[in-house]
């Protein structure tokens, strides 16, 4: 009986400790490469660095405030959907940047998650990634996680 007493109280205290980012640059690499390919928003949003959730709303409302035929041009360009493009949140625009990472050869995440590592340069702090098709991805370290870095992916190649 007290076994089994000892053995819930160790499995609550483990479950308080619920782990919330990702301890290494590997750990969430990996990671990301299964949340790009799922799809999955709200992890994806959990991945990346707190000023990356910034730009992308910026990003969002810049995009909102096209005329209504730039966005038709737009959807008929990555032939999607014209009301897929009208953000009311971070969640409508990555739902959109999924969408358009899979039905379009110009995504360079989606390109650069699908190949093999060259080369990982890293310290404690900061990890870049040189994927075989020339693209780098940008990890770092924020507070005690690390965190994939969005925006400077993008736009560091």
């Amino acid at each position: 009986m007290r076994s089994v007493m000892l053995l819930c109280i160790t499995a609550l205290i483990l479950a308080s400790c619920k782990q919330n980012g990702a301890l290494s640059h590997e750990e969430l690499f990996l990671n990301l490469r299964s949340t790009y390919h799922k799809g999955d928003i709200q992890n994806f949003k959990q991945l990346i660095l707190s000023s990356d959730k910034e730009f992308i709303s910026r990003k969002a409302t810049r995009i909102n405030k096209l005329s209504k035929a730039a966005k038709n041009e737009l959807a008929e360009n990555f032939k999607i959907d014209v009301n897929l493009i009208n953000f009311k949140s971070i969640d409508d625009y990555l739902r959109f940047y999924f969408i358009l990472s899979k039905t379009s050869n110009r995504d360079i995440l989606s390109s650069a998650i699908n190949c093999n590592i060259a080369l990982i340069e890293a310290d404690e702090r900061s990890a870049k990634y040189y994927m075989t098709n020339g693209i780098n991805l940008y990890f770092t370290k924020e507070e005690r996680y690390w965190k994939f870095c969005y925006e400077k992916s993008l736009n560091g190649n």
